[in-house]
């Protein structure tokens, strides 16, 4: 089962007619564990079917990136298409 906020959302859905299952769920956050600066945004227990599921401790997660990759141009790219630019048009100029 999943408990959340009292008497919102502490009651599980009937599956449709399909099959399926809607719930919005709400999550309360410890800002102690809760933080984005190592990627760390995941629930620490979760309760599936009344049983306690096992999560990885936050170390085991991968990190994200502090920054997104930086491009790097070298002046010898630049020469080279520079001087294959002139060379194409004064080839067919």
């Amino acid at each position: 089962m999943l408990w959340g906020v009292k008497f919102y959302n502490d009651l599980l859905s009937q599956a449709g007619l399909l099959g399926n299952v809607q719930s919005e769920l709400l999550f309360r956050k410890d800002k102690a564990t809760f933080t984005f600066e190592k990627g760390w945004a995941f629930p620490r227990r979760i309760y599936f079917n009344g049983d306690n599921c096992v999560m990885p401790p936050p170390d085991a997660y991968p990190w994200l990136p502090n920054a997104s990759s930086h491009q790097f141009i070298s002046t010898l790219s630049l020469l080279t298409t520079l001087v294959a630019a002139m060379a194409f048009l004064f080839g067919y100029a």
